[in-house]
């Protein structure tokens, strides 16, 4: 009939998985840590402690991998190559969650020492001075935050070519989008998903960003800007669960 399947993946959310055999093989130091050193999987229900939720939460709560952790792009690549060697009938590889957690309210960057961030874990702090001699900031520090917050869009932009590099030689010509955040300074700042930078480079053939809205007006701004960003390889996505009672 013409239809043409893509295979929705999972990137870096394990949603409540605490038992994954992927995260039984990269280990706990895999998971996302905060600015004050808490591990999501010390966190009650994946959210904050009760006391801290009026002023601060995961807005997805999960268990999420932090994309500098060495060998897990590697290793995420193989899984989805294994996919599409798999399933040859497949046309395309469509990446979700590949960012860092979002959280209510967004916190835009690391200098500004407020809210809730992730990215603070050991081994993502240890990797991030041997590639640049510079000490992350941690707890209230804001020590090297630019230069910080740069390394973890890198680090979201490295997933995503290795990813890219092992589905298309698993695959030629297969085509490879992301689900991306439809405001893309607050991605930029805040999730630290350079999605423009994917297309520009070619790791994607095209975006979906996330413009779910029943408001016409803010759907309308967030078309605007997000086709000004991505041009024709925008794929506006819309949140059709929003609209199951009411399809007009």
């Amino acid at each position: 009939r013409g239809l043409h399947v893509h295979a929705w993946v999972n990137v870096l959310s394990l949603a409540t998985h605490r038992d994954g055999p992927l995260l039984r093989a990269v280990g706990p130091g895999a998971v996302q840590v905060d600015r004050e050193g808490r591990s999501l999987l010390a966190y009650p229900d994946l959210q904050v402690p009760a006391d801290e939720q009026r002023w601060v939460r995961v807005g997805t709560p999960a268990i999420w991998l932090d994309p500098a952790t060495p060998g897990l792009a590697e290793r995420l690549a193989a899984v989805f190559a294994e996919l599409l060697m798999s399933y040859p009938e497949l046309d395309g590889l469509h990446l979700d969650y590949v960012r860092y957690p979002d959280v209510l309210p967004f916190v835009p960057g690391a200098r500004f020492d407020v809210g809730l961030d992730f990215g603070f874990g050991t081994a993502s702090r240890a990797r991030f001075r041997a590639e640049t001699g510079l000490v992350a900031p941690f707890g209230r520090s804001s020590d090297n935050a630019d230069a910080f917050d740069e390394w973890r869009r890198g680090r979201v932009t490295e997933v995503v070519a290795t990813i890219a590099r092992a589905a298309r030689h698993a695959r030629p010509g297969l085509e490879l989008s992301a689900a991306v955040w439809a405001f893309p300074t607050r991605s930029y700042l805040s999730l630290h998903q350079d999605w423009t930078r994917w297309l520009d480079e070619g790791h994607l053939d095209f975006a979906v960003p996330m413009a779910y809205s029943r408001d016409p007006r803010l759907f309308s701004l967030l078309a605007r800007t997000n086709l000004a960003a991505g041009g024709d390889r925008t794929w506006l996505g819309l949140g059709a669960w929003l609209f199951d009672e009411a399809p007009e």
